[in-house]
């Protein structure tokens, strides 16, 4: 699962002892040795056991102290060496050899988290000598064995040599009639050889005839030539020295508890694993079968491997080893079986970006942010907020790119729980949930949208500090309008559970009432950009990267996507964007099914003028665009049926298949009307042709590209098709809607613009379509300006000519010259003007058509608008600057200044804006020149020169500088431009700005908050700048209104090397308090960066300095966290570092204001590797806090198992109570820590123990799982 090429063996007779298990990471060859010893006497293991010679203990270190000499030989490459077991050490017996510390083990084996516990054994110093002795015990028996061999008095090979099991044919042989000793055991033929010198005998001249070495009588007993060959399998004995001792313990590792159900934990990284393969709406209803589904197939797939191997072993033959080919296989077989779904999403998906609003220099502007960017800064934004609104208009792809982002973050954190769901399929649930408690609310919410295990897996996290839950609902404007209010209590009461966050997503018209509900400004769906067009249609196309394919498919594409801009762009259901029809997701994919054929014939034809034939521009408009698309889909059905050419080119249908083609229209109009439930639509659901349509669908008889189905509902894969069915079935039926039809267009947005454009698009055939609009118009003018939104122009005009409204305007439109400007449509603007003589200096709430052009990005009808207004209007004073540079439309602003049209304070707004956002330097060139102040401020009081320096643009920066722009000039908070170019994040940017403005500003400035350019240069570490700054006698000891210094700041920030540059300085003083009675010490603790602890106290901070008001010290810092999720392993690490370096300085364990010592807050923290050496210098490792709280309290509380463990390890009592009378077992009941509970009954906790309030265990599991049994159980 973690991608390693790796190769694994059981019984693997090259690890010796350790051959339960080789692991080799062949990337590194690498080689993890490992030996299994589990007992059913759990007897501890005692300092005899480890060190006994002479007898076969399973503990004996001497067995694999022996082995581990054997591999170090046998086996290239780095090895480690570990020992799992299921006893425990006598701690205390065992101080005697060393000591045992926490160990950090590979990634594959750590199970920390889920109860395992990992130890190095560090013998001490005094101890090793005679561990050398006992570990040599065997080797000296072998000497000795042998010299009494080869002495003339013995005539029985010695009792030490028939105990030695291993082969002698290194070390003797027999030749001839002699035994002679052989010079091939290194080791052991140089103390032989030692021992005989100092006899003053050689060696090679030792021998002893045959004749004279007798086997004894003793049963069992050997002769010589037995004893030479020996056991192959036997290891002989080894040589130890001080440093193999060191060696040995420095790679082994304990492993002295392990999870208690590991299958279970596996099962769980399968899961976690699964999260890559199932998008997270199918996760929610595979999860709980598919994960046994593939942890059954997992197993199935290890025994095959297993099985004969096991047989192997039997017989003594060679074992085969596991590979990560193998590995692959295995997860290449479920990853194929689970995740088809997300193959096919992805195969057609293209990133997408966002838009959200911001004030910018007093105007309203807008930032795009992409998909990707988004999901990397979730984890930012859920921290500053709870919830999350999207929003988009119709067919911009809400439900595609929700599905994109939930998959997205399942992957990505793998801690949070990820649920896609549809509003529209919950509301079924919100009336149920009104009377629930707390406890049921969940369970009542989700009951039959989330499967039980998905619903108890969200219950049990919800309000715990550990696992994020992100619930994405989809579609809030689908929901009835009678249920709006009821989802919004819903969803309001989700936020209200700790570690619950939304993203809720809908189209524009519910904006408003989800911004006002969850106070949070919504995010829109941007339209897809050029490139992005032209992707939708190559992935469609399935277009290869062969060079010639993508030259053909360019030509087809731009060709394609060119003929539809300029046509449609007006009829797009997103004219306030500057988007072409085809930037609409929707648009763009039905495009590519309408033309898949033509590009193929374009493919397969070498005449590259055929491409004019194929692209004819009458068929290109948007009605005609879904006319072709849903015939494609008919098409598709009738291909199946008669064995043709689903995508064959699209050709008048006879009469037979027109009718049939009519009917499947029918049966999908009455679907859209049944699906979009519009008041005043009304069509029968009893028709016998749709009923038997459904029948078909629903027992899966017939299918439809078009259709979903799932287990309670059918509908039209996506709104926006049912609301054009619904627009073609008013089309066709116009005349039975007389009464009601204004009320229906004006509350649907989108089939309104459906209904006007079909009619639009076919003129004259709709003439009595048009007829009844001019009707409704005589008494509901506003039908001309929806027809003007719509770019409807034959409508409008045949609307003016029967009654003139040009003098008359409406809420949200202004005149209808202003409605006309705002779309952008040049040839109804020139029509109203010349015809209708409209007045363009009218002003609807003070603002000109002029002025809605402007602002909507059309440059043409701003220049025929400039051109027929009088100059004396021309004070625009709501042109919208940030818009103008965010959304490209440079040219426009240009051109407005150019004429002299912008008034001064448009102008100044405008040049803030381009430095920030635009950088066009050409433009702010213009505004400087024209009318621009250079020292014009925003609501901030930042000038231009302030907004330069704080992005970072240099080339401005200069330009204003030489202009006159005042560089010290300061904003209502106090910043320079100087103080700005600190801020700057990349580094080469803000070192050149800082250094530019240096050159020539007031250097020993400060903000509002006392901080100067010192303590600015502490925070991004700009070492170069000390000198400088001292030079201008900057204060370095300087302190702000809170009180921290620049040695605060740069401790904070860990900035190791200015940290270091200050306090090689003399005048710097190591010791300052801020306001809290904070030195930098507790802030370099504080915020886990051990470097800097470890200079501060290289430089003499104090260890044990308090703070003034809670009494604590850099110790209580360093694990007194303040995130509310985990915090990393290396981090882990750090903390760790840090409170060793502390205690090993001095530092002492008192309590703070609240009675906490350092060991309270690492138990509550989770630092478990911070426990041990804070137990070893703790006087009171049960020390309660002023609410009677011990450690094992607080970590039993938090769900921290491992630290529980530990501190039950150490023998804390578990039944102490605090002020409440809560016991650790009643704390964790309490919370809901499940493993917490079993760790504490299993040391003793008292079961039936009660609060102050009589409740039990029982009764607090109870409340807080109710339903659900396995709490309970416990």
């Amino acid at each position: 699962m973690q991608s390693i090429n790796f190769k694994m063996g059981i019984e693997v007779s090259a690890g010796e002892k350790f051959d339960d298990i080789v692991f080799v990471k062949e990337d590194n060859n690498e080689t993890l040795l490992i030996q299994i010893k589990h007992f059913e006497n759990m007897k501890r293991i005692s300092s005899i056991d480890l060190f006994k010679s002479g007898e076969k203990k399973d503990f004996n270190m001497g067995i694999y102290f022996k082995s581990f000499m054997h591999t170090e030989k046998n086996i290239n490459g780095q090895k480690r060496y570990f020992i799992f077991t299921n006893k425990d050490l006598d701690r205390e017996d065992v101080l005697y050899w060393g000591t045992f510390k926490t160990r950090q083990v590979d990634s594959l084996i750590d199970f920390t988290g889920q109860g395992g516990m990992y130890e190095e054994f560090v013998p001490k110093e005094t101890a090793i000598q005679e561990m050398v002795s006992k570990l040599n015990t065997e080797f000296d028996d072998l000497k000795n064995g042998l010299v009494e061999l080869f002495d003339p008095r013995c005539i029985f090979i010695p009792d030490k040599l028939q105990k030695h099991k291993a082969p002698l044919n290194e070390i003797i042989e027999i030749t001839g009639n002699y035994v002679k000793y052989r010079d091939n055991d290194e080791k052991l033929y140089e103390v032989l050889d030692s021992y005989y010198k100092s006899k003053n005998q050689d060696i090679r001249c030792i021998e002893k005839h045959v004749n004279r070495i007798r086997k004894s009588d003793a049963k069992g007993s050997r002769d010589i030539k037995t004893l030479i060959m020996g056991d192959r399998k036997a290891l002989k004995p080894v040589f130890v020295t001080e440093d193999d001792v060191k060696n040995f313990f420095k790679q082994l590792t304990f492993c002295t508890k392990q999870p208690e159900n590991f299958k279970n934990i596996l099962r769980e990284e399968i899961r976690i694993k699964m999260r890559s393969w199932i998008m997270p709406d199918e996760i929610s209803k595979q999860l709980k079968d598919g994960t046994y589904t593939a942890m059954g197939k997992l197993e199935a797939k290890l025994d095959e491997w297993q099985e004969p191997i096991e047989a192997l072993v039997r017989e003594r033959k060679t074992v085969p080893w596991l590979t990560w080919q193998d590995g692959r296989e295995v997860f290449g077989m479920l990853e194929k079986h689970f995740s088809p779904v997300r193959n096919d999403f992805y195969r057609s998906y293209v990133n997408r970006s966002l838009k959200f609003a911001y004030m910018s220099f007093g105007c309203l502007g807008s930032m795009n942010v992409e998909d990707y960017e988004l999901v990397l800064k979730m984890n930012r934004i859920f921290n500053e907020q709870k919830c999350l609104l999207i929003l988009g208009k119709p067919g911009m792809g809400k439900t595609v790119f929700l599905k994109h982002i939930a998959y997205q973050l399942q992957i990505k954190y793998n801690t949070w729980n990820v649920f896609m769901i549809s509003l529209k399929q919950l509301q079924k649930n919100f009336q149920n949930t009104t009377k629930c408690h707390t406890e049921e609310f969940i369970n009542t919410l989700f009951d039959s949208i989330l499967s039980e295990y998905n619903i108890e897996i969200l219950t049990t996290s919800s309000n715990d500090n550990v696992t994020r839950n992100i619930l994405l609902f989809d579609g809030f404007d689908e929901i009835t309008s009678t249920q709006s209010m009821a989802a919004i209590a819903v969803l309001k009461r989700l936020l209200d559970f700790n570690n619950i966050r939304l993203i809720i997503s809908g189209r524009l018209n519910v904006k408003q009432i989800l911004e006002i509900s969850f106070e949070s400004k919504a995010m829109k769906l941007a339209p897809l950009e050029y490139d992005k067009q032209v992707a939708v249609l190559k992935l469609n196309w399935n277009v290869s990267n062969d060079e010639a394919k993508m030259q053909k498919f360019e030509i087809f594409a731009n060709k394609l996507l060119e003929m539809f801009h300029p046509k449609i762009l007006l009829a797009s259901c997103i004219i306030d964007w500057p988007s072409f029809f085809t930037g609409i997701p929707l648009m763009a994919h039905m495009l590519a099914r309408a033309y898949s054929t033509r590009f193929e014939k374009f493919q397969k034809s070498d005449k590259s003028e055929i491409i004019h034939d194929l692209l004819a521009a009458k068929n290109c408009s948007m009605v005609s665009l879904y006319d072709q698309f849903l015939r494609s889909t008919f098409m598709i059905k009738m291909g199946k049926k008669n064995e043709c050419n689903a995508y064959s080119e699209i050709k008048p249908f006879d009469e037979e298949w027109q009718t049939l083609y009519e009917e499947f229209i029918h049966v999908h109009q009455i679907l859209a009307i049944q699906q979009c439930n519009i008041d005043g639509i009304n069509a029968s659901i009893d028709d016998t042709r749709y009923l038997q349509f459904m029948e078909r669908i629903n027992t899966g008889k017939e299918t439809s590209v078009i259709i979903n189905k799932s287990d309670d509902t059918t509908e039209l894969i996506h709104l926006t098709y049912a609301e054009y069915l619904v627009a073609l079935h008013l089309y066709e039926n116009l005349h039975s809607y007389r009464d009601n039809l204004h009320n229906i267009l004006e509350w649907n947005e989108t089939v309104r613009r459906f209904v006007l454009t079909i009619i639009e698009e076919n003129l004259p055939r709709s003439n009595a379509q048009l007829t009844k609009l001019i009707e409704i118009n005589s008494e509901k003018s506003v039908m001309t300006f929806w027809a003007c939104e719509a770019a409807c122009i034959e409508i409008v005009k045949a609307l003016l000519k029967s009654r003139d409204i040009t003098k008359i305007c409406f809420e949200g439109y202004g005149s209808l010259l202003h409605e006309a400007s705002r779309v952008g449509y040049y040839e109804l603007v020139i029509y109203l003007i010349d015809e209708y003589k409209m007045n363009v200096n009218y002003r609807y709430i003070d603002q000109t058509a002029l002025e809605y052009a402007a602002n909507s990005g059309h440059l043409e009808v701003v220049k025929l608008l400039a051109s027929r207004s009088d100059s004396s209007s021309h004070k625009l004073l709501f042109v919208n600057p940030t818009l103008l540079v965010k959304e490209s439309r440079t040219e426009i602003a240009k051109y407005l200044i150019e004429q002299n049209i912008l008034s001064e304070f448009s102008c100044e707004k405008l040049l803030l804006a381009t430095i920030s956002e635009h950088r066009d330097l050409s433009l702010i060139r213009l505004l400087v020149d024209r009318k621009a102040d250079i020292e014009c401020t925003d609501d901030k009081g930042q000038r231009p020169l302030h907004v330069a320096a704080k992005v970072g643009y240099i080339e401005c920066v200069q330009l204003l500088i030489d202009r006159g722009a005042d560089i010290n000039s300061e904003t209502k908070s106090g910043m320079t431009p100087l103080l700005f170019a600190f801020e700057i994040k990349n580094h080469h940017s803000r070192k050149a700005c800082v250094e530019k403005l240096m050159s020539c500003s007031t250097i020993d400035v400060k903000d509002k908050n006392g901080f100067t350019t010192f303590h600015y240069a502490a925070k991004v570490g700009l070492t170069e700048l000390i000198e400088t700054l001292l030079k201008f006698n900057v204060d370095i000891n300087g302190q702000s209104t809170f009180g921290e210094s620049p040695l605060h700041i740069a401790a904070k920030n860990n900035q190791v090397d200015f940290l270091r540059k200050l306090l090689e300085k003399t005048e710097t003083k190591n010791g300052l308090k801020d306001n809290d009675g904070l030195t930098a010490l507790h802030y370099a603790a504080k915020h886990g960066n051990p470097k800097c602890v470890n200079l501060l106290i290289d430089f003499g901070a104090n260890v044990n300095a308090l703070t003034y008001e809670t009494r604590k010290m850099p110790l209580h810092s360093a694990v007194d966290l303040t995130y509310s999720f985990r915090i990393s392993q290396v981090e882990h690490v750090s903390r760790l570092e840090i409170v060793e370096r502390l205690l090993l300085s001095g530092s002492r364990i008192v309590v703070d204001k609240y009675g906490c010592t350092a060991l309270h807050y690492a138990a509550q923290n989770g630092l478990v590797d911070c426990l041990e050496p804070l137990l070893k210098k703790s006087e009171d490792a049960n020390a309660r806090s002023d609410s009677g709280q011990t450690p094992l309290h607080l970590a039993a509380k938090r769900n921290h198992i491992s630290c529980v463990k530990k501190l039950l390890s150490v023998g804390q009592p578990v039944d102490e109570k605090d002020e409440n009378g809560f016991t650790a077992l009643l704390s964790a009941a309490y919370t809901g820590s499940e493993c917490c509970m079993k760790l504490l009954m299993n040391a003793g906790a008292d079961v039936n123990a009660q609060t102050i309030e009589a409740e039990t265990a029982l009764h607090l599991a109870s409340r807080k799982k109710k339903k659900k049994k396995n709490l309970t159980n416990v």
